[in-house]
């Protein structure tokens, strides 16, 4: 009952916010704003993804009039990811250029306190969700170069996303790198994106064997196999 019990969780923080204002109680405000942008993300899954979307967005926006990346960096940061994340979801369905753009504006607010050497595993994560998002503004204007930049960012991730350490996320990130240099094939060097493009997703299929993971290696090799005929065309 994702719907029904996200509508509870939002009508308890809405009274919750009532004793807790920005004014008298800024610190427990914020963080009542940050678990309620959560959860209209969480609603956005299965109704009103437009609205939920908006209003998750709205909270973040409060949350962010209290912490500030000076005196609260790692909130700063872990909100900023939470807003690209909300941005980059009402990218899908509305304002794909606008969105992206704010989404990745977020992501790159999110990596100044995400650092590669202090927060490797948010680095990544962020990094990650970074290049989703130009993959997303690839589909609305400079292709190429919004193609490379989601590249670079997957590449980025890949720094702690490693097969040893992180297998799934790996197999994720080198799915995303097919793709992206799928679309970069599209408009220039065809040949060498198409190879790079298999090399990624076979190195996907590394990790998503069928036996283990049969959706998604279905998924996985339907683009290499796609990518494939691409190249012989």
């Amino acid at each position: 009952d994702q719907g029904v019990n996200c509508k509870n969780a939002i009508n308890c923080y809405r009274e919750i916010l009532k004793v807790y204002d920005i004014d008298n109680s800024p610190i427990q405000h914020a963080a009542t704003q940050n678990n309620l942008g959560v959860v209209y993300r969480s609603l956005s899954e299965v109704e009103n993804q437009v609205e939920n979307c908006k209003e998750a967005i709205s909270s973040y926006e409060e949350t962010l009039k209290v912490y500030n990346i000076d005196e609260f960096p790692l909130q700063y940061g872990s909100i900023q990811n939470n807003l690209g994340a909300a941005f980059r979801t009402l990218a899908e369905v509305e304002n794909k250029l606008t969105n992206s753009r704010k989404a990745i504006d977020a992501y790159n607010e999110a990596l100044k306190v995400r650092t590669l050497d202090e927060f490797p595993l948010y680095y990544a994560a962020t990094q990650n969700n970074l290049g989703v998002a130009y993959r997303t503004l690839a589909e609305e204007t400079d292709k190429a170069e919004n193609s490379v930049n989601a590249i670079e960012s997957y590449q980025n991730a890949l720094q702690i996303y490693t097969l040893s350490n992180f297998p799934i996320q790996y197999a994720s990130s080198q799915n995303n790198i097919g793709l992206a240099y799928r679309t970069l094939s599209e408009i220039e060097d065809k040949t060498g994106n198409c190879i790079k493009a298999i090399e990624a997703f076979e190195e996907a299929l590394r990790v998503f064997i069928e036996k283990e993971y049969p959706d998604t290696y279905e998924l996985v090799n339907a683009n290499l196999e796609e990518i494939k005929m691409l190249a012989s065309s």
